[in-house]
C-alpha cells in the first residue's frame, strides 16, 4: 500500500472518529443519511488487531460516500477527493 492509499485511509478514519466523538455529531451524520433516504448508520471504526474491521470501515464508507461528503462539508472537515474514492 502506497503513501497516497494510507493518506486516504487516514482521511476516512478521521471522518469516522469525528462522527463518533459525540452524540451530536453522530446524530448529524444520521440526519444526513435520513435526508438521503438511507438507513441511519453508525460508521464502524477499524481496530489494529482485526484486519476485517478495516475492510468493514472501507466497505461502509463506499456505501455512504455521498453522506460522508455531505458531513465533511457540513462540519468543515477536509474533503475526500473523487480520485481518492476511485481508489477503492
Amino acid at each position: 500500500m502506497g503513501t497516497d492509499d494510507m493518506n486516504f485511509m487516514k482521511k476516512i478514519r478521521d471522518v469516522v472518529l469525528h462522527t463518533r466523538a459525540s452524540n451530536v455529531r453522530t446524530i448529524a451524520f444520521e440526519n444526513i443519511c435520513v435526508a438521503n433516504k438511507k438507513k441511519k448508520k453508525r460508521l464502524p471504526i477499524d481496530v489494529p488487531t482485526r484486519w476485517s474491521s478495516t475492510y468493514k470501515m472501507l466497505e461502509t464508507a463506499i456505501k455512504f460516500q455521498k453522506e460522508i461528503q455531505s458531513y465533511c462539508e457540513q462540519q468543515e472537515l477536509e474533503n475526500i477527493e473523487k480520485e481518492d474514492w476511485r481508489k477503492l
